[in-house]
């Protein structure tokens, strides 16, 4: 009888063990489960679908002093003008640069994120001048003025210079280092406030690092 009552207990003993390893085995997959939905987790699908940010604008005002003799009308332009004629105007224009990133189809964020640091690292495309408008010089006064034909010429010239001009600024801005840092600036606070506001119940993003490539290739390994 004692032989049974001990087989009986020990059964018992080993039933309430394989009970209690079930349980243990549940409640760590509900510890890494809950571990999970606090991670960081990011899908490039907002980015995929965005085909520019502007982050900057930069308003300058021009004035030009325009003196151009026949010859050099007819050369920029193409135009029939003659040699002996001469356009002198002043000319003024505004212009707004708008600085930021233009996303190709099918670019690459090669989106990485260190869980521990909270620090998400993409790719974004190079900084550049977005505003593709042409310039629009305004004629403010005519200091030595022609026929129709080298007026239309003059315009023409102008207009060319103009979006030179406007071209050549855009350069220099930027070449600057305080343009560029302040537009990767303006970009990483940016996915860092949209990542937080959209994963309220996650681990917080604390910085999020932008490397400005031409070329986008993501390392599988």
């Amino acid at each position: 009888m004692d032989r049974i009552f001990l087989f009986i207990t020990c059964i018992g003993l080993a039933a309430l063990s394989v009970f209690f390893w079930l349980q243990n085995g549940q409640l760590q997959e509900d510890i890494d489960e809950v571990k999970s939905l606090h991670d960081i987790a990011i899908t490039s699908t907002l980015l995929t679908e965005t085909t520019e940010f502007t982050f900057m604008k930069i308003s300058n005002e021009y004035v030009y002093l325009m003196d151009q003799k026949g010859k050099a009308l007819a050369k920029a332009t193409a135009m029939k003008v003659s040699k002996s004629a001469r356009w002198k105007a002043l000319y003024k224009w505004r212009y707004n640069f708008h600085f930021g990133f233009y996303v190709k189809q099918g670019w690459q964020w090669c989106i990485k994120v260190d869980q521990a640091k909270g620090e998400v690292t993409l790719n974004a495309p190079l900084v550049t001048q977005l505003n593709t408008s042409d310039a629009s010089p305004k004629l403010m006064e005519i200091l030595n003025g022609g026929v129709r034909k080298t007026q239309l010429a003059a315009d023409k010239w102008i207009q060319l210079h103009a979006n030179k001009a406007i071209k050549k600024t855009a350069d220099v801005y930027l070449q600057n280092a305080t343009v560029q840092s302040s537009v990767q600036k303006s970009l990483a606070t940016f996915f860092q406030d949209i990542l937080n506001d959209a994963h309220p119940d996650a681990n917080p993003v604390r910085k999020v690092v932008v490397n400005s490539v031409a070329h986008s290739q993501c390392d599988d390994g």
